[in-house]
């Protein structure tokens, strides 16, 4: 504070007005230190929230139920992991549910990261234990084509390797315990994608 005296003082302004200035610049002071360690336990707070989720002991497929492309401002465009974002945010979600979107030709789109729970499966803590993994297209009117399927069992076989799981975690959305569903579809072909995947990881 004498220091601080002495320069302002050095300025040339009266006692009574550089004490004053002095006094606010200390309130300002104040009001910057409270409001960084406000911003410091925020950030600690959002780094909690967003703590690393290593557990995953299953792996969930699903199907958007959708058309593989949709009309945008006159265009076709094909239904991926942003249009399914665009989709779920519509419905208030956070992001899209589901960590790994498998294209028609085969390609995986990234969906939430993995390092957040998902949201694809409300039963059997799925959406915590849960990797969720969806096919794009609607398995309940038409037949997986042959590169998506073929693209979902590497995807599937690399996350089996990757967090030390069995074939056994691997699970369609509607053999999870209490869920009423047919995702991912009639014609889903689960004993192809079953016999697939203890193929590759034997290989």
């Amino acid at each position: 504070m004498e220091e601080m005296l002495k320069l302002v003082g050095n300025l040339g302004f009266p006692i009574v007005v550089t004490v004053f200035l002095l006094v606010r610049i200390e309130e300002k002071l104040d009001k910057l230190s409270a409001s960084i360690s406000e911003l410091a336990k925020a950030v600690a707070v959002l780094k909690r929230k967003e703590k690393r989720v290593t557990d995953w002991q299953k792996i969930v497929i699903h199907h958007s139920a959708s058309p593989t492309e949709v009309h945008r401002s006159g265009k076709t465009v094909p239904v991926d992991a942003a249009i399914i974002r665009e989709w779920h945010k519509t419905e208030g979600w956070s992001d899209i549910g589901y960590h790994f979107v498998i294209m028609p030709d085969g390609s995986c789109e990234n969906g939430r990261p993995l390092n957040r729970p998902g949201a694809h499966c409300n039963f059997g803590h799925r959406n915590s234990i849960g990797i969720g993994v969806c096919l794009v297209g609607n398995f309940s009117e038409a037949e997986v084509p042959e590169a998506q399927l073929s693209g979902l069992v590497n995807k599937v076989v690399q996350l089996l390797t990757v967090y030390k799981l069995k074939v056994e975690d691997v699970e369609l959305h509607r053999d999870v315990p209490r869920v009423e569903t047919e995702c991912p579809g009639r014609y889903f072909p689960a004993d192809v994608l079953m016999q697939e995947v203890e193929k590759s990881l034997c290989g």
